[in-house]
């Protein structure tokens, strides 16, 4: 083994340095006086020293450089934002560099672990750090770097470690631990590689904390002790950038300056020249047209070319700043006319425009079409792109309401015309319409003859129709010699006509021989084959066609109307909002509340409107906002919008009573649970006469329905659950009583039909008064009514009160609760009957009145067999 080394290191010292055969004998002597790794003295030190660092060291230094080499190349230099200090560590990239970075950590480690004495052990470790950063091994990365911090006796090695270490926290996103690290390098002597790449580091942990004033510092340091071989011109082009964004045009200039000076590549040399047009000090007009002829001798310059959409970017950006808006506009196209390959400069171009409209001229329509042109281009890397993509989305849903506003009011006006207006203007339209059509049908054919004269080369007439002497050119030329001719051809046949078979009678002949086709088209196609030539439909008949479709969308019927109508009052709180809440147009929200108030003064939205309108105007004009405020409270005074009106620590102190309810609504369920019914309804019934509009409250209500479920039996829990069903505003709930509502039902049912119906004749309980209709009749109202009215004269049994109650599909029922006993139910009953309380309406109805006790309502209400109790009636109570 020791001899094949000795041969290597020989190859090795012959061809990395062409030494004389002396000094390789020398260096052999040394070899075998030192080769143990453990072994020290000055000869094993010259032999260690020697080996590690021209050996597996500075290979393992080339693939490090090799790495960093290839990071910097893959980086995209984007000129349009802040160009890094550091190439972006690239994980698609370090995937494809996994191998050279294996062999770092192998050669490192045989420097290392070969070579345990010698001065590049330190500096092995600092690049297994940096092979662990690079692989996003952070915490073994940060080991490492402690490591030579604390036990190399190196200073400089030291200081490159804790640089290496503070790059990595930062990555590592442990800033504070970066700031820890910074703050103790300042302190030390560093020498001046180690002072430069400390204040590059120091850059890049201030831009990671936006600290832009401390970055600049810190480039402004780094910068001139970079030398220009290792990116001085970009260190300034930065810090002129920088400079830029803070709003310092003139130290922005004197960097692009610097830049320029410090020996950059073309690219950056061309962008530093544009940025230092952009932060020239204007201060006459002759400035001014002197950065314009600028700015046409960079687009006129050929090697430029491929930086023309850049440059009209720039130029438009710069026309913006002085007041230019429609050059700015100009210029800004021209940038996206130019930028064929670049995508994303031209995201910036339409996304400048997009900013004009939306800023500047308010035009939200154009400005939602730029954003869009804007997304379709920007990359999904831009700092901006979030924000874009929220802009096109609220003016696309702004667009979509002033269309429906615009839409639904004109087809709303359009049926208030008489027959002949409203034909006429339909016919104008359709008119319109069809010249559109026949303009671009015009330059598609414009186009395509266009396209044919380049593919066959026609230049004469006699070319044209194949009159040329040469036969190859007419066979080139002719229509039925030239294959691209007779590609076109085929092309319009198949758009015209379809794809037929070849047979005789082509165009009257198909698939379906027409069966389904009108007879104007059937008339076209007739004639067709007579005259040979396809026959396109009259102009009348097109334009007839089209008025009678236009004609049919329209809404005439009273609920097309109202849905119409529906979608207008829908759409103006929608512009309201957006205006107010997206888009900070408040004046526009007002209009947008105003005019819904106006046109739907019935509107259900028009609480939670007012309220709106109540902020709005809160603190610009106190007393139309006392105005709104006013009307909210009196006219809806138990919504929500009221209360925090009044209140605005509302929502506050009922988000703390929603917290309270529940507590006292797990106490009730597990009562409840228990059995103990009279405990829980109580406890249900306080908390909701003391909090009956809490967002919570409607639980308690379903809670307290099944609790009397369990003491007062089926129907009125049946009843009270319905009730429920249409008053409630949460879904699931409305979802689960309507669950217990059919459990219920089918419960009675089984139960009546394994009991049968068998009424009990124990009258001595409590009665009810019942009035028993048809559902279809839809009698509930003018029978509660009437029955009401009879009570508040009805002396004998005060406080009684009339309730619907459905039976079953076809009957429901009226009935009055409770009387004490038999006796004073059927008094009732007859004193009803004598004063023909029955309105109208009910007469031949099949309206029946009779009583019947607590226990037989029951029954009666279980079984449904109505005709059964009225027999059982009739037997004991006439």
């Amino acid at each position: 083994m020791a001899f094949i080394h000795i041969k290597n290191t020989i190859g090795l010292l012959n061809v990395r340095f062409p030494l004389s055969r002396a000094f390789a004998c020398c260096y052999i002597l040394l070899f075998l006086a030192g080769c143990a790794a453990e072994r020290k003295g000055p000869v094993a030190n010259i032999y260690h020293n020697i080996t590690a660092r021209y050996n597996a060291y500075f290979l393992a230094k080339e693939k490090m450089e090799e790495v960093e080499d290839a990071l910097a190349d893959a980086q995209e230099r984007n000129f349009n934002q802040l160009l890094p200090i550091f190439p972006e560590v690239d994980t698609s990239v370090i995937s494809t560099l996994q191998p050279q970075l294996e062999d770092i950590l192998k050669k490192a480690s045989i420097a290392i672990d070969r070579h345990k004495h010698s001065k590049w052990v330190d500096d092995s470790y600092i690049l297994v750090g940096k092979t662990r950063f690079y692989k996003g091994e952070y915490e073994h990365a940060v080991e490492t770097f402690k490591y030579v911090n604390v036990n190399s006796e190196d200073d400089d090695a030291r200081h490159r470690a804790l640089i290496n270490l503070m790059r990595t926290f930062i990555d590592y996103n442990e800033l504070n631990n970066a700031k820890a690290v910074s703050d103790y390098l300042r302190k030390e002597k560093l020498n001046k590689e180690n002072l430069k790449k400390y204040y590059q580091t120091l850059a890049y942990f201030y831009r990671q904390r936006e600290d832009w004033p401390y970055m600049a510092a810190a480039l402004e340091e780094a910068a001139p002790r970079t030398p220009k071989d290792e990116g001085r011109a970009r260190l300034y082009y930065i810090l002129g950038q920088l400079y830029q964004q803070m709003g310092l045009d003139q130290q922005a200039y004197e960097s692009f300056e610097k830049s320029l000076k410090s020996n950059p590549d073309y690219e950056l040399s061309f962008f530093a020249r544009l940025s230092m047009a952009q932060v020239f000090d204007l201060a006459q007009e002759a400035d001014e047209k002197e950065i314009r002829r600028y700015f046409q001798k960079l687009l006129k310059d050929k090697k430029n070319r491929e930086y023309r959409d850049k440059i009209y970017y720039e130029l438009g950006n710069f026309e913006a700043r002085q007041g230019n808006l429609d050059a700015a506009i100009e210029n800004y196209k021209k940038s996206i006319q130019a930028s064929v390959n670049n995508p994303r400069q031209k995201s910036y171009a339409y996304q400048a425009l997009a900013e004009l409209y939306y800023d500047t001229f308010n035009d939200y329509r154009l400005a939602e079409a730029y954003y869009d042109s804007t997304l379709q281009n920007l990359p999904p890397d831009e700092p901006d792109y979030a924000q874009v993509q929220q802009r096109r989305e609220v003016l696309g849903e702004l667009l979509t309401q002033l269309n429906t506003v615009q839409l639904q009011d004109s087809l709303l006006r359009l049926v208030q015309l008489d027959s002949l207006s409203l034909r006429t203007y339909l016919e104008e339209i359709v008119r319109e319409e069809m010249e559109e059509e026949a303009r671009q049908a015009k330059l598609i054919d414009e186009q395509r003859m266009n396209q044919v004269n380049v593919r066959t080369g026609f230049n004469t007439v006699r070319d044209k129709f194949g009159l040329t002497d040469n036969l190859q050119n007419r066979e080139a030329t002719w229509y039925f010699y030239n294959q691209n001719l007779l590609g076109i051809g085929q092309a319009e046949f198949i758009k015209n006509w379809g794809d037929r078979p070849l047979q005789d009678n082509w165009r009257i002949l198909s698939g379906d021989q027409r069966e389904n086709t009108n007879v104007i088209t059937q008339a076209m196609e007739q004639e067709s084959a007579l005259t040979d030539t396809p026959i396109q439909p009259d102009e009348d008949e097109i334009i007839a066609s089209r008025t009678l479709e236009y004609y049919n969308e329209l809404p005439f019927a009273e609920e097309e109307q109202d849905l119409a109508l529906a979608a207008i009052e829908n759409a103006y709180y929608k512009l309201g909002k957006i205006y107010n809440y997206d888009l900070q147009e408040y004046g526009r929200a007002i209009a947008a509340f105003d005019t819904l108030l106006q046109r739907f003064p019935e509107s259900e939205l028009r609480p939670e409107v007012l309220y709106e309108l109540y902020l709005l105007h809160k603190g610009k004009d106190d007393a139309l906002a006392e105005q709104y405020k006013n009307e909210l409270v009196q006219q809806y005074p138990n919504t929500t919008f009221a209360k925090v009106a009044l209140n605005p620590n509302y929502l506050e102190e009922s988000d703390q009573i929603t917290v309270f309810l529940k507590e006292a609504y797990a106490q009730a369920y597990e009562w409840y649970n228990s059995g103990a019914y009279t405990r829980a309804d109580s406890l249900l019934r306080v908390n909701l006469k003391e909090h009956p509009e809490n967002s919570f409250s409607d639980h308690l209500r379903l809670l307290q329905i099944m609790v009397k479920g369990k003491t007062d039996g089926a129907a009125p829990y049946q009843y009270e659950l319905n009730q429920f069903i249409e008053q409630t505003t949460d879904d699931q709930l409305r979802a689960y009583a309507q669950e217990l509502l059919q459990a219920s039902y089918k419960f009675a049912e089984n139960k009546a039909k394994i009991e049968g119906t068998r009424f009990i004749e124990d009258f001595n309980q409590p009665h009810y008064f019942i009035i028993k209709y048809e559902n279809e009749k839809k009698l509930a109202d003018p029978l509660i009514a009437a029955v009401d009215s009879f009570n508040l004269k009805y002396e004998q049994t005060p406080d009684l009160k009339a309730t619907n109650l459905r039976l079953n599909d076809q009957t429901s029922m009226v009935y009055v609760n409770q009387f004490p006993d038999r006796s004073s139910a059927v008094q009732y009953l007859r004193a009803i009957n004598r004063s023909k309380v029955i309105p109208e309406e009910a007469k031949n109805a099949n309206v029946q009145s009779f009583v019947v006790s607590r226990d037989n309502f029951q029954i009666l209400y279980d079984s449904k067999d109505i005709d059964s109790y009225l027999k059982f009636f009739n037997k004991f109570y006439n």
